[in-house]
């Protein structure tokens, strides 16, 4: 869609009217009709009753306190604001989360004969379930510009895509869609679907953009003053404390803390063994005091009674397995007044960025921290070089004058 002048109310109409034909739940679908009240009643009052970027960037300052794609904006407001974005510039609204994500009729075929490939090559379920949500979100895109067979996809749709979709991940994300983007172009050509080889046409993104990125890491008190805020007197602060520990000091996975069961824990020997999701290693961890402690502790007066084999689970029935930890995360670095800005991630993720970051500090060999985070190669564990600034000032070079 041309960027012309369009009226905020009638912009925000279309949207919704596209947004709820695209089945989400009520709860949602009012969430983003709330942000939307409030974008055309402040349009109301300030006179600005056209679309500009700029308009909408000051409505999150003013109404929301927060900058654009900040931390403090909740996921809704930044959909809603997504949304108005991607309409204007491409006159569509994509879907970006189902309940049952399925591959449209048209493009059934070339994807199956994807991933079969991927199959074939013995790749393990998780790799080809990444590449099948990639491929499931570039073909929705399509469905949504009325594509009906691979073979009408062109160069446009391409650059529409990665505009829309791609652009707002961070540089290994990217790497991994046009790879996989790619790959897809490449097989429907090789298999007569297309008669053009577009994959050709998707400039490659350096690796070194991918491996000199810094690993987010908190500092060694930054963690600690986090973990002090746990209330450890509540079920849900029981339970938080166990699953901030396995992090910050064994330096566990979020998959592999989801993942965890009874059946991985050896009391006697106090030992925490199991099979990684990623690299489907074993690897064999010290269950340190703080660490058994907390779980104990957790599982004596916290856990629910349930059959579910998963340690973590909910508190409120059914009691399904927690599989989300970022906003324990979140919650507590706020609760500890850290700042968010001054780190490019901060999720559980980032914990065992600064285990990794603190024991390169300490002195650790590297070898052994790669021991001790499950990585497969040292190359892996490498990367936390970059932030150990300490280090690297031994290693600077004297500039002659």
């Amino acid at each position: 869609m041309a960027q012309k002048e369009i009226a905020i109310a009638d912009l925000t109409s279309q949207i919704l009217a596209i947004y709820e034909k695209l089945g989400y739940s009520q709860g949602m679908t009012a969430k983003i009709k709330k942000v939307y009240e409030k974008l055309n009643l402040y349009c109301a009052k300030s006179g600005k009753l056209t679309y500009s970027k700029e308009l909408i960037e000051q409505f999150q300052r003013d109404v929301y306190g927060a900058e654009p794609n900040s931390a403090k904006l909740d996921g809704s407001i930044k959909r809603a604001i997504h949304m108005v974005y991607d309409y204007v510039l491409f006159g569509t609204v994509l879907r970006k989360t189902a309940k049952k994500r399925e591959v449209k009729p048209q493009f059934v075929e070339t994807v199956e004969m994807y991933l079969d490939e991927l199959r074939q090559r013995h790749l393990s379920e998780l790799t080809i379930s990444k590449h099948q949500l990639s491929l499931l979100r570039f073909t929705d895109y399509l469905h949504s510009q009325n594509i009906n067979s691979p073979s009408e996809i062109t160069v446009e749709y391409l650059n529409g895509y990665i505009k829309t979709s791609i652009s707002r991940y961070s540089n290994k994300v990217i790497y991994f869609e046009i790879g996989v983007l790619r790959k897809y172009l490449s097989l429907i050509w090789e298999n007569g679907k297309h008669t053009l080889n577009l994959s050709d046409k998707i400039t490659q993104m350096s690796r070194q953009s991918i491996d000199n990125r810094i690993p987010s890491a908190f500092a060694k008190d930054e963690v600690e003053k986090m973990l002090s805020t746990v209330e450890r007197d509540s079920p849900v602060g029981k339970r938080d404390y166990a699953i901030l520990l396995l992090v910050a000091r064994l330096g566990l996975r979020a998959s592999d803390v989801r993942n965890l069961s009874f059946d991985n824990i050896d009391w006697d020997k106090n030992m925490v063994r199991f099979i990684q999701v990623k690299t489907k290693e074993l690897l064999e961890l010290p269950l340190i005091p703080e660490v058994g402690w907390a779980l104990i502790d957790y599982i004596q007066n916290s856990r629910p009674i349930t059959d579910t084999k998963e340690l973590f689970v909910k508190m409120h029935p059914p009691h399904t397995p927690l599989v989300h930890f970022n906003s324990i995360v979140l919650k507590h670095l706020r609760l500890a007044k850290i700042p968010l800005k001054s780190h490019k991630h901060h999720g559980l993720h980032s914990l065992r960025h600064s285990l990794a970051t603190r024991l390169l500090e300490e002195g650790t060999e590297l070898h052994v921290i790669q021991e001790v985070l499950g990585h497969l190669s040292c190359e892996t564990t490498a990367d936390y070089l970059s932030v150990n600034i300490p280090h690297l000032k031994l290693c600077a070079l004297e500039v002659p004058l």
